[in-house]
């Protein structure tokens, strides 16, 4: 896995809780019409502000349900396969635990935590390119 991949994966593991209650509570402006006050002959620099903005916002949107998605897909994965490892995800890269209290409250070796953690980011990858995130 690159670099660049796993810090975005590790980045949108811990921010999603923040991102879900983002999208819960509609915290994306929008403007309700377009200013089209200056009719348009020929093509030039200037914008229209408000239809930029909330094309801006609506991106900002669609990129926050991929990320809440893309987590909620793997957890969806590891739950159907089984073994904790969705509790794993929940208390390790979600809430921020340790690797030894994460492990310690499934109830296995920081080793086979280590191993889950790889495997988990790997899956969260194929997933990631699925969903859209890369």
């Amino acid at each position: 896995m690159k670099t660049g991949r796993y810090l975005t994966l590790k980045k949108i593991f811990r921010e999603y809780n923040q991102n879900k209650r983002k999208i819960q509570e509609n915290d994306f402006p929008y403007i309700s019409g377009i200013d089209y006050t200056k009719p348009r002959v020929t093509p030039d620099k200037t914008q229209n502000r408000q239809e930029s903005i909330m094309v801006s916002n609506l991106d900002k949107k669609n990129e926050l349900e991929n990320y809440v998605r893309l987590v909620d897909e793997v957890i969806r994965w590891f739950t159907i396969e089984g073994y904790g490892r969705e509790r794993y995800i929940q208390f390790r890269l979600i809430n921020g635990l340790s690797e030894f209290v994460a492990c310690e409250k499934i109830g296995i070796t920081e080793r086979t935590g280590r191993r889950w953690k790889r495997d988990i980011f790997e899956k969260s990858e194929i997933l990631g390119e699925d969903v859209g995130v890369f």
